[in-house]
């Protein structure tokens, strides 16, 4: 089997003590997981403009991308580099979600979700950023 070198870059979005995440689809890959937003980039755009360009119907309001790690993972034929932003949004911006698939989810409970192990990891790195910061 070749294996395809992806990097898929997620974003963990908070707005008031909130994570945003999203429902896969039924007929998906990783079906009705829950997730972080990203995408895997395609052709030469870089990670941050690709999150950009995965939450422009959300707000034109997001804070800006700050880079908080990466992570390897891979999947079917897929070896996946992640990098890892981290996006603030002010406390009394309006977010309006694309969708009934999209959730603001308190950070503590969404690990009690079905989630997928990206979103996992991604979470992991976040506490530990956290920690590192506090």
């Amino acid at each position: 089997m070749k294996f395809i070198d992806v990097t898929w870059p997620l974003a963990v979005v908070r707005h008031r003590g909130k994570i945003l995440v999203r429902r896969r689809a039924a007929d998906n890959l990783l079906a009705r997981l829950w997730e972080l937003p990203g995408a895997p980039l395609s052709g030469r755009m870089k990670p941050a403009g690709g999150l950009r360009r995965e939450l422009n119907s959300l707000s034109k309001r997001l804070g800006a991308p700050r880079i908080i790690g990466e992570f390897r993972h891979a999947i079917t034929h897929r070896r996946i580099r992640a990098p890892v932003y981290l996006i603030e949004c002010a406390v009394r911006s309006a977010i309006r979600l694309p969708g009934n698939d999209w959730r603001w989810i308190r950070a503590n409970l969404v690990e009690r979700r079905p989630i997928s192990s990206m979103t996992k990891k991604a979470l992991n790195l976040l506490a530990a950023h956290e920690a590192r910061s506090a």
